[in-house]
């Protein structure tokens, strides 16, 4: 999950908390060995996601004709929308977020 990069476990977790709190994400866990879980979108973040992607294409088209003005850590950090040309999402998913669902 080369999108994850720069996330710490614990963020990662803390927002996967909030995130199904919020019914925006759905955790559903397996009772195996080792024990597994899996996320996924609830209808509401669905909404929430089609919802965001007029914003998501315009913080595209501005990342595409701007430099980055980002503090220096967080540039390489694959998380960090601004972060030089490792941005956590490409145009192409954008372009279909929400057209699957």
């Amino acid at each position: 999950m080369k999108e994850l990069d720069g996330i710490s476990p614990k963020s990662l977790a803390d927002t996967l908390t909030i995130l199904c709190e919020e019914k925006l994400v759905r955790k559903e866990s397996f009772a195996e060995i080792p024990p597994r879980v899996q996320y996924s979108l609830t209808d509401e973040g669905k909404r929430l996601r089609r919802a965001m992607q007029p914003l998501l294409q315009w913080a595209l088209a501005k990342h595409v004709n701007a430099p980055a003005k980002c503090v220096p850590k967080y540039k390489k950090a694959r998380a960090h929308i601004l972060g030089g040309s490792k941005v956590p999402f490409s145009r192409s998913d954008v372009d279909t977020c929400g057209q699957s669902d």
